[in-house]
């Protein structure tokens, strides 16, 4: 089966990685009036809706050097009513693997996300010589399978696992 969503959105990924440039409007609360909310971060700009991706969240600038900006996407997708977390999952690894030469999975494992079984993987990706870490979940609700990924440097990763953790445990179906 191909993902074709989830492929556009790790590809513009890194573009938006290297770029490290949008603009948006500042919100607390995402909401898809049809679908789903997450918190996000005071002070991240948002975007919806682009090219298939729910929403993208960019971290403001620490200082002038900053050359990375972290952020997280949210990538929601039909998918056939008999496909189980765990076949998302493994699809998702298998077109990481495909479409990223520098792909390194990390750790993997289960959880839950608004009620919902879910998985998780982190991993590192190479893009400009900057070593990324990300953490994917996915989960699926409804026939929709959401991909939500959360990436920074794998030096500033640490620093941003409380906001990473706190927007994830805000998700929810509704």
């Amino acid at each position: 089966m191909n993902l074709p969503r989830v492929e556009i959105i790790l590809k513009m990924l890194i573009l938006l990685l290297i770029a490290s440039c949008l603009s948006g409007c500042q919100s607390k609360v995402i909401q898809d009036p049809d679908t789903c909310k997450i918190n996000i971060p005071p002070g991240w700009k948002t975007q919806k809706n682009i090219d298939g991706i729910f929403l993208t969240a960019i971290s403001p600038f620490e200082d002038k050097d900053d050359m990375f900006q972290e952020n997280f996407n949210i990538v929601v997708e039909k998918i056939p009513s008999t496909m189980s977390v765990d076949k998302y999952y493994e699809l998702n690894m298998k077109t990481l693997k495909r479409d990223f030469p520098t792909f390194l999975h990390n750790e993997s494992g289960e959880t839950t996300i608004s009620g919902k079984n879910a998985r998780w993987a982190t991993y590192f990706l190479f893009a400009n010589n900057t070593k990324l870490k990300a953490i994917v979940y996915l989960v699926t609700n409804n026939n929709l399978g959401y991909a939500i990924i959360f990436m920074a440097t794998a030096e500033s990763y640490s620093d941003y696992t409380t906001r990473f953790e706190a927007a994830i445990e805000s998700f929810r179906f509704i």
